[in-house]
């Protein structure tokens, strides 16, 4: 019998060691020492494979609510000692994390472990959570209503939003939740992701001894997107954005920062994916016509522009402990190969054909 072989991947930024780990069960491990008050242990599970449908769409967000209230007093337990304990879903993944002091993280590996093993799941439960995420959607900000409205419009059911609606959160069963978190847990759907002041292979080793008893499943791959146009408003634009590990992808995230640079108050939403997706940019200030803002901005101002925000946004995503564990995390559970570094390395190289052919859908739609 041939022993496991583990696939340790360890690379250095700084003064900052990192070391990855893919196990034989292909749940991923990445922890880094850096210095910070406090370390951020995160949990990513990936819905790879299973695309959310009309009839189940807001159950990953549901269960997040359940799972983060299932083990009896424990955000209780994690805030009297300090720490903070959150929860959220996005399209690709649902994250939970715990920001504890340095001598608090057998704690928060004790809840992670709880809920990997998995949890009760009732009729109860699921009628409290649903009232909560109810208000959640009445009180969703326009910014976030516009990227629903956005997606839907050019991905239809494949743009299904992570939040759901009431009518299919009422229908949701125990028996279907329980079903998707034992799915969700499978091992190759798993990540863990520490940063702070640790010993990084103390932690690897903690992590992998909750890991190694999952389960792989029978074969997991992202579900494909036909990549669209764009979609948008005076004051806002939705982008359509490649695979975050393609050059077309790295363009017209160059693309979404540039324009950002020339609003008055911009913001940007994006979140890295390996399949089409969007990234909203706009302007808090709802008079600012973006096509008006970028008057007289020439291709080439703007590509130099959007390289340097988007190498800024690389550095900037990995500056504190929380942000550093949530973009590496995100990043591995979209794909194990998928590095903060392969990314910095490869946006110089994004050429101004493949950057103009991206503003060019841009500019189509800004009026």
């Amino acid at each position: 019998m041939i022993a496991p072989l583990f696939l340790v991947l360890t690379t250095q930024v700084g003064d900052s060691p990192q070391l990855r780990t893919l196990l034989p069960n292909d749940a991923v491990v990445w922890c880094e020492n850096r210095r910070s008050p406090y370390v951020s242990i995160q949990l990513f599970l990936t819905n790879k494979g299973m695309p959310d449908t009309v009839e189940t769409f807001g159950y990953r967000h549901l269960l997040e609510h359940i799972a983060a209230r299932a083990i009896p007093g424990h955000d209780r337990q994690i805030e009297a000692n300090g720490g903070l304990f959150e929860a959220s879903t996005t399209r690709d993944w649902m994250n939970f994390e715990w920001k504890v002091p340095t001598d608090k993280v057998d704690l928060a590996f004790k809840g992670l472990k709880t809920l990997l093993g998995g949890f009760p799941v009732s009729e109860q439960s699921i009628q409290l959570e649903s009232k909560t995420i109810k208000h959640e959607l009445a009180l969703e900000n326009p910014t976030t209503v516009f990227s629903n409205e956005a997606w839907t419009e050019l991905y239809g059911v494949a743009g299904l939003g992570s939040n759901g609606s009431i009518e299919t959160l009422s229908k949701a069963t125990p028996l279907e939740l329980r079903r998707l978190w034992a799915d969700l847990t499978k091992a190759d759907r798993v990540v863990i992701s520490v940063s702070g002041t640790i010993d990084v292979k103390q932690t690897t080793a903690a992590a992998k001894e909750i890991l190694m008893s999952l389960k792989p499943s029978s074969g997991t791959s992202w579900n494909s997107r036909s990549l669209s146009n764009s979609y948008g408003h005076s004051d806002r634009l939705a982008l359509p954005v490649a695979s975050i590990d393609s050059r077309a992808g790295l363009a017209s995230l160059m693309v979404t920062f540039a324009v950002a640079s020339k609003l008055s108050q911009p913001y940007v939403v994006y979140t890295p994916s390996l399949r089409p997706h969007l990234a909203l940019v706009g302007s808090y200030n709802e008079s600012e016509v973006i096509s008006e803002s970028l008057k007289g901005e020439d291709a080439a101002s703007m590509f130099r522009a959007g390289r340097n925000y988007a190498l800024g946004w690389v550095q900037i995503s990995q500056n504190s402990a929380s942000s550093s564990a949530r973009f590496n995390g995100s990043l591995l559970a979209l794909n194990p190969t998928v590095r903060p570094k392969k990314l910095a390395e490869e946006i110089p190289y994004v050429t101004f054909s493949e950057f103009s052919r991206a503003y060019s859908i841009m500019r189509a739609v800004s009026k």
